[in-house]
Parts: C-alpha cells; structure tokens; sequence
C-alpha cells in the first residue's frame, strides 16, 4: 500500500499522533486541533559507518528505498527495505 498520512488515537482519548511520511513528520497534540506540535520518531538501522537509514517519520538520515504501509483497525505496520548497502 502507498504510505498515507495515518491519525492513531485510542477511541475515548483527546490525544492523538498523526503519522505523515509523505512530509516525513508526525504531529500530536489534542484530537480535532489544527494546531498539534511537530515531533520526531526515528526509527532506522546504523550501519556503524555513519549511514543512518530510516523509516520516512523523521527528516533524520536517508529514509529507506522502499517502503510499505499496512493499516489495520487498530495498528499501522511499516516494512522497509533498502536495495543496496554502500
């Protein structure tokens, strides 16, 4: 599946992450606000070297060649690959 801005909010709460990987961003705050604070979720391989790779949630590092989306009813799963190592 093509990577979608995603809202994760448990049913009952105000509190809500939006997951944007297009942007490569998220944002939380309070649910149904324009305004939520940017933050930052890195979650990535280092090869020792330097090389920081990452899944597409942060501006940190290089995000990984290809990435797959999955939503559920009550997770969202990343798979992630990198083609070649350098």
């Amino acid at each position: 599946m093509p990577l979608t801005s995603t809202c994760m909010a448990r049913l009952g709460s105000r509190f809500s992450i939006i997951l944007d990987p297009v942007r490569r961003e998220i944002h939380y705050g309070a649910l149904g606000l324009v305004c939520q604070t940017p933050g930052q979720f890195i979650v990535g391989l280092d090869d020792g070297k330097g090389n920081l790779t990452t899944l597409p949630l942060s501006k940190v590092g290089k995000p990984f060649d290809v990435a797959d989306q999955y939503q559920m009813m009550t997770s969202v799963v990343y798979e992630a690959w990198r083609v070649a190592h350098e």
